[in-house]
């Protein structure tokens, strides 16, 4: 499937790849809420991790979504139906 991904989505393949992959991890947990956060460490390393962060509440994700608007200095929201925030320590934070 990931040959058929890069040959017929050169361009999305990585994108689709994670937004199944969070959709499956908040499905099976049983998750109401789910806010993901990546974390690229410093220097050279272009590999980043996530922290997923998932609730059944809406005050716990609502202080978790704040701490990471606080603190991302990166952003994007392709993962459908969490956001998707960021840290680059190679970024300076605001």
């Amino acid at each position: 499937m990931l040959k058929e991904l890069k040959a017929h989505q050169p361009r999305n393949w990585q994108y689709l790849i994670q937004r199944h992959l969070s959709e499956g991890i908040k499905q099976e947990s049983g998750a109401q809420y789910m806010t993901v956060f990546f974390i690229r460490p410093a220097g050279s390393n272009p590999m980043a991790y996530w922290f997923i962060h998932l609730a059944n509440n809406y005050r716990a994700n609502d202080v978790m979504k704040k701490i990471h608007w606080k603190y991302g200095n990166n952003f994007s929201h392709m993962l459908s139906p969490s956001s998707f925030f960021g840290y680059d320590a190679n970024r300076i934070s605001p």
